[in-house]
C-alpha cells in the first residue's frame, strides 16, 4: 500500500514471502495471505486512499481484474471528494447564516439608532416652521422647510433599507404617485445653490413655469446631484458655465 501511493500506480506483490522488501510479516501471519494488491484512490493525480485485496494462495490478479479494482478506485475518490465539498459547503453555510444573524441584529440596533435623530429633527424643525412668531424663526422659515423635507425623505429610505423582509425576499414594492417636477427642481436648485455660493458661483435655471408632472415612486426618484468638480469652478474665470445632466 505503502509504493501504491507513493508511486500512485497499482501495486502487486505475487509472493510477499519472496519479497525481499516485504517488511509486515505480522499482518501476513494474521491474515495469511500470499498475493497482494494495492491500487491508490486518486483524484486529479493526488492519492486519496488505497483499496487493497489479498489471496491466501499464490495467485497473481490479472489485468482485467486490476482494471476493475482501478474503476472501484476512481469512483471511491469521487465519493471522497464529493463529501469533502458538502462538508465544506455546510461549513460555509453555517457561515453564512451566522454572517445573516449578525447582520439582522445589526440592522435591528441600527434601526432605533438612526431613526430617533430623524424623528428628533423632522419634528423640531416642523415645529419651528409652525411656530415661527414664537421661536423667532420666521427668517429661516425657508431653509427649515427644506431641512424638514430632507430628513423625511431620508428617513423615508431607511424604513425601506430596513426592512430586512423585503430585501431577503429579494422584492421592491413601489407606490406609485403623481410628482410635480418644478418643486422637486426646486429643491435640487436651493440645495445645489448653496454649493455654489461657498465658490463664489452662480448657478441659473432656463425651465418653462409649466413643466407638468411624473407619476413615480417619489422614494426611488434620485435627482441628479451637480458633481463636485462643477460647483467647484475656480474663481479664476476658467468656467463659465456649468450643465449637470439627470436621468
Amino acid at each position: 500500500m505503502g509504493r501504491a501511493l507513493l508511486e500512485c500506480r497499482p501495486v502487486q506483490i505475487v509472493d510477499v514471502q519472496a519479497d525481499p522488501e516485504y517488511a509486515f510479516d505480522e499482518a501476513q501471519k494474521m491474515f495469511a495471505f500470499r498475493t497482494v494488491l494495492a491500487v491508490p484512490m486518486l483524484r486529479e493525480g493526488i492519492p486519496k486512499g488505497v483499496i487493497g485485496l489479498i489471496k491466501t494462495e499464490v495467485e497473481p490478479f490479472s489485468d482485467k481484474q486490476i482494471a476493475l479494482v482501478e474503476t472501484f478506485a476512481d469512483q471511491a475518490a469521487i465519493a471522497i471528494e464529493n463529501v469533502r465539498l458538502f462538508d465544506e459547503i455546510q461549513d460555509k453555510s453555517r457561515q453564512l447564516q451566522l454572517a445573516s444573524e449578525n447582520k439582522s441584529q445589526f440592522v435591528s440596533s441600527m434601526s432605533h439608532e438612526l431613526r430617533t435623530p430623524l424623528n428628533a429633527i423632522i419634528g423640531l424643525t416642523e415645529m419651528m416652521v409652525k411656530n415661527a412668531t414664537r421661536f423667532g424663526t420666521e427668517k429661516a422659515q425657508e431653509p427649515l422647510q427644506r431641512v424638514n423635507r430632507a430628513g423625511t425623505h431620508l428617513l423615508g429610505l431607511i424604513n425601506q433599507v430596513l426592512d430586512l423582509s423585503k430585501i431577503e425576499a429579494g422584492k421592491l414594492e413601489l407606490n406609485p404617485q403623481t410628482v410635480q417636477l418644478a418643486p422637486l427642481i426646486k429643491d435640487v436648485i436651493d440645495t445645489a445653490g448653496q454649493l455654489a455660493e461657498q465658490n463664489k458661483n452662480r448657478l441659473v435655471v432656463d425651465a418653462a413655469k409649466n413643466l407638468g408632472a411624473l407619476t413615480v415612486d417619489p422614494m426611488r426618484l434620485r435627482p441628479a446631484q451637480p458633481s463636485e468638480q462643477c460647483l467647484q469652478v475656480h474663481q479664476s474665470g476658467r468656467g463659465q458655465a456649468c450643465r449637470t445632466q439627470g436621468e
